[in-house]
């Protein structure tokens, strides 16, 4: 059976007004978003993750919090174990802990930190997350690998979901799809970004067309196992463009990309059309792809609201 359908937003930014802050998140919740989701990028203009979703939980009553996706390597696994925790228990059980690998280069930079190989990163990853399960045990934990240790220490506080707040883990390329697969609950489909210079200012559609993101999910079945059927699949929305004219729309983007209308209209990462073609569309990639977890920016939470309610009872 098809997953329900489930639609997150990324945070909106503290700007200059707190109550504007909190009249968005609310607004967000009542529109039936189900998560909204904060970036993490030292080296640009973003809040802090720990505090802002411990305050994004105390305005709001049923909305998840979560990180898209907090960067391994700019704090360890014990202390990521240690603010979770803390929000989950402040959020009562809303959590959702996202983490990626970190693949900008100029964060890196801007924190003064080499930039180590994709290997070299998602191998921290994959420990990271290790030691997080520990930790969210409860039980006393002791942890020895190549990039991380931890001594006979016990995860506190408890987290109030169990076994542990639901780990996203998001990415492009076969290896930390592979990561994703065998150790978190929630897999986000992105683009694949080793490169380490992309960003979202410039996407493009090759890593995002509808053939590379078939190619990804068989990635991640070959490497989940029996594991694959309890995993939730999860795309990032690059554009949601609500109108009469598909093609119109199509081609506008298809020359911002450097690609076709064609090939725009069919990516999983890119909605158009009406508000009852994009639910038709997106049952029809969930049927073909598993995908039922989309996660949006929030320049798109309002036109894309309209569609929550045709699709929140499929």
């Amino acid at each position: 059976m098809s997953r329900p359908f489930r639609f997150g937003v990324g945070f909106p930014a503290l700007g200059v007004s707190y109550t504007g802050w909190t009249d968005r998140l609310r607004r967000i919740e009542e529109q039936g978003y189900s998560v909204a989701s904060l970036a993490d990028h030292p080296g640009l203009d973003a809040d802090g993750p720990f505090a802002a979703l411990a305050a994004a939980a105390m305005v709001t009553s049923t909305l998840r919090v979560g990180t898209r996706l907090l960067a391994n390597d700019f704090r360890h696994p014990t202390i990521v174990a240690r603010e979770m925790a803390t929000i989950d228990q402040l959020s009562n059980g809303r959590l959702e802990v996202g983490l990626g690998a970190g693949w900008l280069e100029t964060d890196y930079a801007a924190s003064g930190m080499d930039f180590d190989s994709a290997r070299v990163r998602i191998q921290r990853l994959e420990e990271a997350l290790e030691v997080l399960k520990l930790l969210f045990s409860g039980r006393p934990v002791s942890y020895r690998g190549a990039h991380y240790r931890v001594g006979q220490q016990t995860g506190y506080p408890p987290v109030v979901q169990r076994p542990h707040p639901p780990l996203v883990v998001g990415g492009g390329g076969r290896r930390v799809l592979g990561v994703a697969a065998r150790l978190a609950d929630v897999v986000a489909l992105n683009d694949d970004l080793r490169s380490g210079s992309k960003f979202l200012a410039s996407p493009t559609l090759e890593t995002a067309t509808y053939e590379s993101t078939l190619a990804k999910i068989e990635v991640v079945k070959e490497a989940a196992g029996d594991r694959f059927t309890t995993l939730e699949i999860a795309q990032r929305i690059q554009y949601v463009r609500v109108t009469r004219d598909p093609w119109a729309a199509a081609a506008a983007i298809a020359t911002s990309v450097g690609s076709d209308p064609r090939t725009v209209l069919r990516s999983p990462a890119i909605l158009i059309g009406d508000i009852d073609a994009i639910a038709a569309r997106l049952r029809e990639i969930r049927t073909a792809t598993g995908i039922s977890y989309l996660m949006l920016g929030v320049k798109d939470a309002e036109a894309f609201a309209p569609i929550i309610p045709l699709l929140q009872a499929s």
